[in-house]
């Protein structure tokens, strides 16, 4: 009696755990594919993305993968310019045989990761941070560069005694630009003299912007 086992193939690509998120300018992801047919065979991948714009670049050679085997191999994503941080897309990822047999199907969420970036403006027309005995909040503009939402702190150095507040917080997302919320009150003897000040400002991702502002009383 002579027995013929037939050729079955089958194929499957997991994530490797390493999180499928990638560089807003594009990288790499590893991925892991293992042979579940039973004959040795060599695989074809392909794959697509949920969302437009998006590129994908897959090993040009595979090597011949023996049943029960696994390999990790690498997968360049490319995401589209100005895409966020936050929403995912969803990775469809396929492996087969050359004659398009075996077809293994995995869906992976892919995100990309957040890039914290922010700008610290002084108007061309900057006639310094203007205060009255009340208070007064400067007209300096902060812009959300990055491709996420933000937190930026704000620290005053140099401050005389018994003048307050010397630091504030705001959130802006993305691309919103807002002003510096700190509402400074001079002490009580003032007598309305300029003063200079160091202003600090600090986002999540630790860039530091620093100008030099002058206080002046308003008229």
């Amino acid at each position: 009696i002579d027995l013929v086992v037939s050729h079955t193939p089958a194929w499957v690509v997991l994530s490797t755990g390493t999180g499928l998120e990638v560089d807003p300018e594009g990288s790499n992801i590893s991925l892991e594919i293992t042979q579940f047919g039973n004959t040795p065979s060599i695989p074809y991948l392909d794959g697509t993305v949920s969302a437009s714009g998006w590129n994908l670049t897959f090993p040009e050679d595979m090597p011949m993968m023996d049943p029960g085997a696994s390999i990790v191999f690498e997968l360049l994503v490319e995401p589209p310019d100005g895409a966020l941080s936050g929403p995912t897309v969803e990775l469809t990822l396929v492996a087969r045989n050359g004659d398009g047999s075996g077809r293994g199907e995995t869906t992976l969420p892919l995100g990309i990761m957040p890039d914290f970036d922010f700008g610290m403006e002084i108007p061309a027309n900057w006639e310094g941070w203007q205060i009255t005995e009340e208070g007064g909040m400067p007209r300096l503009k902060v812009s959300n560069l990055g491709n996420t939402a933000n937190t930026i702190t704000f620290t005053l150095s140099g401050l005389p005694q018994g003048w307050t507040p010397n630091s504030g917080e705001a959130v802006l997302i993305w691309g919103e630009s807002g002003g510096v919320p700190i509402d400074l009150v001079p002490a009580s003897d003032w007598d309305g003299s300029p003063i200079t000040l160091n202003l600090t400002a600090t986002d999540e991702g630790g860039k530091q912007i620093t100008i030099e502002v002058g206080i002046v009383q308003s008229s």
